[in-house]
């Protein structure tokens, strides 16, 4: 069954055209009038570029030659961008799309114990996903291991590929959430792997455990590589937002990023990075960072006082470099083997909170009182666009996040704690889904300006 037959055949989908209103616009941004007529418009066809599309897109997204597939409340849509439609990947014409009982149901809760999966069955690992030469890809887990899983365009005909771990290792860290920690690129799913340890072991080695950075190739035939490895302390706070790890492609390397704050024993939040990079080109495995003193320091070693956050899930990569947020949320630094360079502050902001790099270009998400900007930038970190949305009463708005970008569009997704406060009156809030139900997906038109009009391609509550 072809993706055109396949979103003719469904009876569930809805799509609504509306724009977000831009009403603030902060000093020394492009100005924007409203009875401009030279707007982009949302484009409806585009050329897809499967190595520029695995280095920008996200978690919870992927691009194909036709549209993008995203992961909604835990449900797989697809958008077609050419016949401007976007449908739940489900055939069942009786299905609600809410629950386990979808096919499309891709959701991993994060509600258990990673280092003990008796019982676990997890559809989606991560809640990422990736489209590759006409297949979707994602990582299901059972109590014997984690496999790399291979589907058809209409979610159909599975095919398990692999077994991505061996010898009682799971992928991730050794923390519940594993969002971010494994990334496809050229033909391999690079990743994070660790094997679970007593308690007397753990002791015995200071609560700290080995962490394996490892890659399989995605057509099942070859047994996993380990690039490298390191040390990581197991009695942090792994279960906060602040820790963790990310997996960073781009077109030269593979970025492992590794940060962790808070030991349980201790009263102050220490902060801790580790930065990797496997180099694509001399197949060498090289440390970049390796922040490991207990003192309290930032990304450049210099004192701070309480940690925040480790922010290593804010960080993208382009060519031989990271690019990753510091300072307290407010700063962006560049990591490669010269280096760490900052390039670009914002200390007006509270936070600059999602971070993509697409053709040349980095996009953010700024968090102030009662707006959230986004702002394209050069590799130097020089603005070249920027676009603010009105959030009205919401003061620290950070759910509005960039899923995607491609030459043409940028794939924006919002949650519902922050729809409320959106002064558009057409944005409804929807309830009983939790703080991390998505509201809905937006596609915004790229233009020089980055003043292009915004789609919502789909949602839920309307």
């Amino acid at each position: 069954m072809n993706m055109e037959k396949f979103i003719h055949m469904q009876r569930y989908y809805k799509t609504i055209a509306i724009m977000l209103i831009c009403s603030l616009l902060l000093t020394g941004c492009t100005t924007r009038n409203s009875g401009q007529e030279d707007d982009a418009e949302v484009k409806t066809s585009y050329e897809f570029n499967a190595d520029k599309s695995q280095v920008s897109e996200k978690s919870r997204s992927a691009y194909s030659e036709n549209g993008y597939y995203y992961l909604m409340n835990g449900i797989l849509w697809f958008y077609d961008i050419n016949n401007n439609i976007a449908t739940v990947v489900c055939s069942n014409a009786n299905c609600e799309h809410k629950d386990e009982n979808c096919n499309a149901y891709l959701m991993d809760e994060h509600n258990y114990d990673p280092l003990d999966l008796a019982g676990v069955t997890v559809k989606g690992l991560g809640n990422q996903l990736w489209y590759i030469d006409g297949y979707i890809y994602i990582i299901e887990r059972d109590e014997s291991g984690d496999y790399l899983v291979q589907y058809d365009q209409a979610f159909f005909n599975r095919k398990k590929i692999c077994k991505i771990t061996e010898d009682g290792e799971v992928l991730g860290m050794p923390s519940v959430n594993v969002e971010g920690t494994m990334a496809i690129y050229d033909g391999y799913l690079y990743y994070f792997s660790v094997k679970p340890v007593n308690a007397n072991e753990l002791a015995d080695n200071d609560y700290h455990t080995t962490v394996y950075c490892k890659r399989i190739s995605i057509d099942g035939k070859s047994a996993s590589e380990t690039l490298g490895s390191f040390q990581f302390a197991m009695d942090y706070d792994l279960f906060g937002a602040g820790s963790g790890g990310k997996v960073c492609v781009s077109e030269n390397g593979i970025f492992y990023v590794a940060g962790y704050i808070s030991r349980w024993v201790s009263k102050q939040k220490i902060l801790k990075y580790k930065v990797y990079e496997y180099n694509l080109e001399t197949h060498e495995f090289l440390t970049l960072v390796d922040n490991t003193s207990n003192e309290n320091v930032d990304l450049l070693g210099e004192a701070t006082g309480e940690a925040r956050s480790v922010q290593s899930g804010i960080c993208c990569a382009y060519g031989d470099s990271l690019y990753i947020v510091g300072n307290g949320g407010t700063e962006i630094y560049r990591i490669n083997e010269s280096g760490i360079t900052s390039i670009y502050s914002e200390s007006s902001c509270k936070s600059i909170y999602s971070l993509v790099a697409y053709d040349g270009y980095i996009y953010c998400m700024e968090s102030f009182e009662g707006s959230i900007r986004l702002v394209r930038m050069n590799m130097e970190g020089k603005i070249s666009g920027q676009y603010v949305f009105d959030c009205g009463n919401k003061q620290n708005p950070t759910s509005l996040v960039i899923y995607g970008v491609d030459q043409y569009n940028i794939l924006l997704r919002i949650r519902e704690q922050d729809v409320e406060g959106f002064v558009d009156k057409n944005v409804k809030p929807i309830h009983g889904n939790g703080d991390i139900a998505t509201y809905a997906v937006l596609c915004m038109a790229l233009n020089d300006d980055l003043n292009g009009n915004i789609q919502v391609i789909s949602s839920y509550g309307n």
